[in-house]
C-alpha cells in the first residue's frame, strides 16, 4: 500500500477532480437515457457493490481480530488464503508496471 500511496501519484493530483474517466463519459452518453438514470446506475454499480463486495470479504478478517486471543489458532486453510492474497497482489503491481510502461512508451516519452 505504501508503494501506491509513495509511488503512484494520484492522477487528481495532476489533472484535477474535474477530470473524468473516458469510460464514465461513455457510460453517460451511450447507455443512460438521462442523467437521473446514471446517477443511480453510478451509485449503485459503481460505488455500492464494490463497498459491498470489499465489505463481504473483510468480514472474517474483523471476525478473527474482535475475537482477540479467544480466536482459534490459524491453520493451512489460513496461510494457503494468505498466499492466494499475496499472489494476487504481486500479479496486480506486475500488471501496474506492465502497463505503466506501455503508456509511457506509447506516448512516447
Amino acid at each position: 500500500a505504501t508503494r501506491f500511496l509513495v509511488g503512484v501519484p494520484w492522477d487528481g493530483w495532476t489533472r484535477g477532480l474535474a477530470h473524468e474517466d473516458w469510460r464514465y463519459e461513455q457510460i453517460r452518453t451511450q447507455r443512460m437515457p438521462s442523467e437521473a438514470a446514471y446517477w443511480a446506475f453510478s451509485l449503485a454499480s459503481l460505488h455500492v457493490t464494490p463497498t459491498l463486495l470489499v465489505f463481504a470479504a473483510l468480514c472474517p478478517v474483523g471476525r478473527v481480530l474482535l475475537q482477540g486471543t479467544a480466536a482459534p489458532p490459524l491453520g493451512l486453510v489460513d496461510a494457503l488464503g494468505a498466499g492466494v492474497a499475496a499472489a494476487a497482489l504481486v500479479v496486480e503491481a506486475v500488471a501496474d508496471e506492465q502497463l505503466r510502461r506501455f503508456r509511457q512508451r506509447e506516448s512516447g516519452q
